[in-house]
């Protein structure tokens, strides 16, 4: 600052940006405890203590020699879950959950539910435009498997 018939404005400038540093800080505290914190999932800590169990059903996944394959269909609008070389004597079971990354509310949980040939489609019609992310949690004879696929909805 300068000097003006002989007094010095040094610290009205040093407590004009302190004054403005502190109401910017308290700025940003305001706008960040009003924002939105929703969570894809209410019950979040329990899935990650169980995440080594997923682990390990991905595993069992990979190492299989067939495998549930998901493709997106984007003209028939919608999702083919297949898996080859099903035997029908296997007790197959699991859920596929359709999630909204997004947007908690839109999401779906679906039963698996192959027919005979081992495929099971799911319609994406009215579903909401942009990612998706499908997770199959599975089994056959007592044995747990996972899979995890993203779509994008255009």
């Amino acid at each position: 600052m300068s000097h003006n018939g002989g007094k010095s404005y040094w610290g009205i400038g040093v407590a004009a940006i302190n004054a403005g540093f502190v109401l910017f800080i308290l700025a940003l505290v305001l706008y960040a405890s009003v924002q939105d914190r929703q969570l894809v999932e209410d019950s979040y800590y329990e899935h990650g203590l169980a995440y080594q169990d997923r682990i390990d059903r991905i595993k069992r996944s990979q190492d299989l020699e067939f495998g549930l394959d998901i493709r997106h269909s984007y003209d028939k609008q919608e999702i083919v879950l297949s898996l080859s070389k099903v035997d029908s004597a296997a007790e197959l079971h699991g859920t596929i959950q359709l999630i909204r990354p997004s947007n908690a509310r839109l999401d779906r949980t679906l039963s698996l539910v192959m027919d005979d040939s081992g495929r099971q489609v799911v319609s994406t019609q009215g579903m909401a435009k942009g990612l998706w992310r499908i997770y199959v949690d599975w089994g056959m004879d007592s044995i747990g498997y996972y899979n995890e696929s993203r779509i994008v909805i255009p």
